[in-house]
């Protein structure tokens, strides 16, 4: 830096006038003078901070630099179309009413999060955006209170829109531990468990695919989550579990889980 430059050639000056013992007075009343001058120049208005240099772009005002200009937006009306009413009314929301759901509604949330939709140039495109095509996420069904459905835990195939089972019986309580007790997940009476083989997106894209899994993740379950809100139902994202932990529950997976979404009627 030019401040630095000038303060170590200063101190290298002052060191020379002590070693060769020169008279300190006319030494001194050179930097006043010069002192004088400078502050002279400045009331005429020329600048001499930062070396005279102009850190703004060319053409840019230092009110435009600054961020002071303002735009306003028009206004959004919720009850305009019906996804801005279903993306204003949607809450995270824990507590459930203790009522069976349908298969038909949790079948339409897990399409909505990974199912098929049209085909595309390399095949079949998904609910949800996915980085070249790579299609890592795998979802999985904790079902307590689910009509026509066994308790347990089950693989949504969203190549011919089935389930399989994975482990029998409710695991929900064990979810909610492995989930650091959040009752959420014992009370809902389904929950959606995200999970993810990185491999699939790292073997294209290195180690900036496990961004864009996460970012998959997120298009998932924002998914299921408006077409929850859709059945008039409501959940809430859980990202606070034992990776582990979870894994067992659901039956030793491969995959990696990234979120877990309770679903209910809400109280």
């Amino acid at each position: 830096m030019l401040g630095d430059k000038f303060f170590s050639n200063f101190s290298k000056f002052i060191g020379q006038i002590r070693e060769n013992r020169l008279n300190w007075l006319p030494v001194l009343a050179i930097i006043l003078v010069g002192l004088l001058i400078t502050q002279s120049l400045s009331g005429i208005g020329i600048d001499f901070s930062a070396a005279g240099i102009d850190f703004l772009a060319e053409g840019e005002t230092s009110q435009e630099a600054g961020g002071a200009e303002e735009v306003d937006l028009s206004e959004v009306s919720h009850r305009d179309t019906e996804l801005e009413k279903l993306i204003y009314e949607r809450q995270s929301v824990r507590n459930y009413q203790d009522e069976e759901v349908s298969l038909d509604k949790v079948a339409r949330i897990l399409w909505s999060a990974v199912g098929i939709t049209v085909d595309g140039v390399t095949g079949p495109t998904r609910a949800a955006p996915s980085a070249g095509a790579t299609d890592p996420l795998v979802v999985y069904l904790a079902a307590s209170n689910v009509e026509n459905l066994e308790e347990g835990i089950y693989r949504y195939h969203p190549e011919d829109h089935r389930l399989s089972l994975s482990a029998a019986g409710d695991r929900t309580v064990e979810l909610a531990q492995a989930g650091l007790g959040q009752a959420a997940i014992q009370e809902a009476p389904f929950s959606l468990i995200i999970t993810a083989d990185f491999a699939r997106t790292t073997r294209r894209y290195g180690e900036r695919g496990e961004r864009y899994v996460k970012i998959e993740a997120g298009h998932a379950a924002q998914n299921a989550n408006l077409m929850a809100e859709n059945l008039d139902l409501s959940g809430v994202l859980i990202g606070a579990f034992h990776d582990e932990q979870v894994q067992q529950v659901m039956g030793d997976i491969p995959e990696d889980p990234l979120l877990i979404i309770p679903l209910g009627r809400r109280n």
